[in-house]
C-alpha cells in the first residue's frame, strides 16, 4: 500500500511538471523566444503602434482577498503572474533584446557645419552663408551682454543696426524646410521702436545700464506688453497683454531690447520641446536640425545657442531650463523659488517652477541674475555677486554694477 501510495505520487508530480512545462512553452517560453529573435528596426521607418485592449477582471470584497493569496502562492508567482504580464504587454520589456545600448554621456555630433546665421557686432551685418545656405565657418557668434555694451558706447554698432540684424538673422533662420522656430511672436515695429530710443540714450550718454539696447527673447510663459499669452497654446492667450511680468519689467527698465517671444513645449509640460501646433511649431536644436532642442525653454535655449540673442528668460519646474540648456550647449541657472519673482506668469507648476535666464556665458548669466536680484527685498539689498571669467570680472554690491 505505501509502495502503490509512493508510485501514484510520482505520477502525479510528473503528470503536474509536463504540464506545467508545456504551459510554460506555449505560452510564456514561445513569446520570449519571438521577441529575442526580433531583427533590428529602421531608425528611418514609421513607428507603428499595436494598440490592444485588455479586460482584467473586477474583485472586490473576499473574492479579492483569496485572489490575491492565490497570486503570492507558488503557482499564482509561476504562471498567473506571468500570464498576465504577457498578456497585457508588461512582460514586453524584460523580454526584449535591446540592439543599442543606454548612454549615460552627452553624444557629440561629428558630421558636417548645419547651416547658421551669426550676428557680427562689428557692423551689425548679418553672415548669410553661401546660395547653398550654408554659412561660413567662423560658425555661431556667441556675443556677450558686455560685448553689445562696449559696442555700443564705441560706435562699432548701434541698437538699431543690431535690431534690423537680429530680425533679418530669426527671419532667415525659419526658411527652408527645416525652420528653426526660436521665436513665435515678434512686434518688428515694437523692436524698432525700442532699438532707436535705446541708439538715442547712447548718443546722449546716458544708456540706462549695460543691458542698454541688448537683443532679448522671453518665453511664451511670461507677460509681456502687446504680446499674447498662449503657453504655447492655440487656446490660451486671446487678448494680448496689458502689462508686463515683473521679470520683463526689470529688464525693460535696464532698456533691453525685447526681441519678442520664444518658443516653447505645449504649457510647459513636457521635456522634448516638441510643439507641432499651427501657431508655433517644433524648435529645432541649431547644431543639428534633426534633432530635438530638449524642454520646455526649447526657443529660449535654441535662441541663445544659435547666436541670435545673448540673453533668453525661461522657466523651470522639472528642468525644462536646465534640459534644453545642456541639449543646445548652453548656460542656465535655476535659483531658488522666490529669488526671481514669478509674478506675471500663469501658475503651470506651482512652487517647483521658477523663472531664469539662459546664456552662453556663466559671467552674463551673474549679470543677468543680479538685475533681477535688484529691488527684490531689503534682504538682498547687499548681495555681491563675484564671477572671474578670463579678463572679466564683474562685481554687483548695493545695487550697483561695476565693471572692471
Amino acid at each position: 500500500g505505501i509502495v502503490s501510495l509512493g508510485v501514484e505520487r510520482m505520477i502525479f508530480i510528473v503528470v503536474v511538471g509536463v504540464f506545467l512545462h508545456w504551459l510554460w512553452r506555449k505560452f510564456i517560453g514561445s513569446r520570449r523566444g519571438q521577441l529575442l529573435d526580433k531583427p533590428e528596426g529602421n531608425a528611418a521607418a514609421p513607428v507603428n503602434y499595436e494598440l490592444q485592449d485588455y479586460a482584467l477582471p473586477r474583485l472586490t470584497g473576499t473574492l479579492l482577498a483569496w485572489a490575491a493569496r492565490l497570486i503570492d502562492s507558488v503557482v499564482g508567482k509561476w504562471f498567473i503572474i506571468p500570464s498576465i504580464l504577457r498578456r497585457s504587454n508588461m512582460f514586453l520589456l524584460r523580454s526584449f533584446r535591446m540592439q543599442n545600448a543606454p548612454t549615460f554621456h552627452p553624444l557629440v555630433f561629428k558630421g558636417p557645419a548645419t547651416s547658421c546665421t551669426t550676428i557680427r557686432l562689428s557692423d551689425g551685418e548679418t553672415n548669410k552663408g553661401d546660395e547653398s545656405g550654408r554659412a561660413e565657418p567662423i560658425g555661431f557668434c556667441f556675443a556677450s551682454i558686455v560685448d553689445y555694451s562696449d559696442a555700443y558706447r564705441s560706435g562699432k554698432t548701434t541698437p538699431v543696426a543690431v535690431a534690423e540684424s537680429v530680425l533679418h538673422a530669426i527671419a532667415n533662420s525659419d526658411e527652408g524646410s527645416k525652420p528653426l522656430r526660436t521665436f513665435v511672436q515678434i512686434n518688428e515695429d515694437e523692436v524698432k521702436r525700442m532699438a532707436a530710443e535705446s541708439a538715442k540714450r547712447f548718443q546722449e550718454g546716458r544708456p540706462l545700464s549695460l543691458f542698454d539696447g541688448v537683443p532679448v527673447g522671453i518665453k511664451e510663459q511670461l507677460a509681456v506688453q502687446l504680446y499674447h499669452l498662449r503657453c504655447g497654446t492655440v487656446f490660451m492667450g486671446n487678448e494680448a497683454c496689458t502689462d508686463d511680468a515683473t521679470v520683463v519689467k526689470k529688464l525693460r527698465a535696464a532698456g533691453a531690447l525685447i526681441i519678442g517671444i520664444t518658443n516653447l513645449h505645449e504649457l510647459g509640460s513636457g521635456t522634448l520641446g516638441s510643439n507641432p501646433n499651427c501657431l508655433h511649431g517644433t524648435s529645432r536644436n541649431p547644431y543639428n536640425t534633426d534633432h530635438y532642442t530638449g524642454g520646455s525653454s526649447s526657443g529660449s535655449a535654441a535662441a541663445v545657442a544659435a547666436g541670435l540673442v545673448p540673453l533668453a528668460i525661461g522657466t523651470d519646474g522639472g528642468g525644462s531650463l536646465r534640459i534644453p540648456s545642456t541639449l543646445c550647449g548652453v548656460v542656465t541657472l535655476k535659483a531658488t523659488y522666490g529669488r526671481i519673482s514669478n509674478a506675471g506668469s500663469p501658475v503651470l507648476s506651482g512652487t517647483v517652477s521658477s523663472i531664469g535666464p539662459i546664456c552662453s556665458c556663466v559671467s552674463d548669466i551673474a549679470l543677468a541674475y543680479g538685475e533681477q536680484l535688484k529691488d527684490t527685498c531689503n534682504v538682498l539689498c547687499h548681495v555681491a555677486i563675484c564671477v572671474c571669467s578670463q579678463m572679466l570680472q564683474i562685481c554687483w554690491l548695493d545695487q550697483t554694477l561695476i565693471i572692471h
